[in-house]
């Protein structure tokens, strides 16, 4: 069974979707012949970019993948909108290949860039024929059907997509312990999960999984991602804190086919 945000969900992604500056990133050869051209802009090291406060938000972060940018690129641009519209179309070639490069999220189907401008042209109905090209490309609204015997809370976020970005497994797995819904909507730390889980005594265990047993993946001994049991091999998974992302129903093996080169524990209420 495949799933789809409702319309609701697809307005606020409209709102909240793109930033409010466009990002590039590019060489410094390209800065440095250019130097005319980015007047108008900030530019910044590699480096000194990833320490800015304003632009190293969830919504820029999740919107670039900054995580996936190519770090060949020295430079990053930051730019008002219109500004790469204004630009020749030599240039805007020239800045959209390395944004290929870069492997910016920003870059649909390797032909234009996603920029503020761009978006704001768009009718609403075009806007969200994206925002399904997209998840169909990405391929992560597989489900299982909700079963009635799953708890009401459970039941109210399962096989649906967050409005916000940001939200991931970690506060999804404090949800369904705590049913403290605010956390459905925060960047949520493994150590925040993992203190909650030991106030509220649970313990590893050599036990195969049953409902109510939380599962987490290790990389290089860090908790890196984590799900829930909630009936018999049914399991309560996000994979991401992107919108595209959602809160689902799967079987222990889907998710152990995208952690499969991490292993995982299992932790039981005593």
């Amino acid at each position: 069974m495949k799933i789809y945000p409702n319309h609701n969900v697809l307005e606020q992604w409209e709102q909240l979707y793109v930033p409010k500056r466009d990002i590039f990133f590019i060489s410094e050869q390209l800065f440095q012949d250019n130097p005319e051209v980015f007047l108008e802009t900030l530019n910044f090291k590699r480096k000194l970019f990833f320490q800015h406060s304003e632009y190293n938000t969830l919504q820029y972060n999740n919107f670039y993948g900054y995580w996936n940018i190519e770090k060949s690129l020295e430079r990053c641009i930051v730019a008002l909108p219109g500004w790469y519209e204004r630009l020749n179309t030599d240039l805007q070639l020239k800045i959209l290949n390395e944004q290929i490069k870069s492997k910016s999220y920003a870059v649909v189907d390797n032909a234009y860039v996603m920029t503020n401008k761009k978006w704001e042209v768009m009718t609403s109905q075009q806007r969200h024929d994206y925002f399904i090209s997209t998840i169909e490309t990405l391929n992560e609204n597989d489900v299982l059907e909700i079963r009635d015997d799953l708890p009401e809370h459970v039941k109210a976020i399962a096989n649906t997509y967050s409005a916000l970005s940001g939200s991931n497994c970690f506060g999804v797995v404090l949800y369904t312990i705590t049913k403290n819904s605010w956390s459905l909507n925060e960047w949520v730390y493994a150590e925040n999960l993992m203190w909650t889980m030991e106030q509220l005594n649970y313990r590893e265990t050599n036990n195969q999984p049953n409902a109510g047993d939380i599962l987490i993946w290790y990389q290089d001994e860090r908790a890196f991602h984590t799900a829930i049991c909630v009936g018999d091999d049914l399991y309560l998974n996000k994979n991401s804190q992107m919108i595209w992302s959602p809160t689902k129903l799967v079987r222990l093996a889907t998710i152990a086919s995208d952690f499969e080169d991490m292993n995982h524990k299992v932790f039981s209420k005593k």
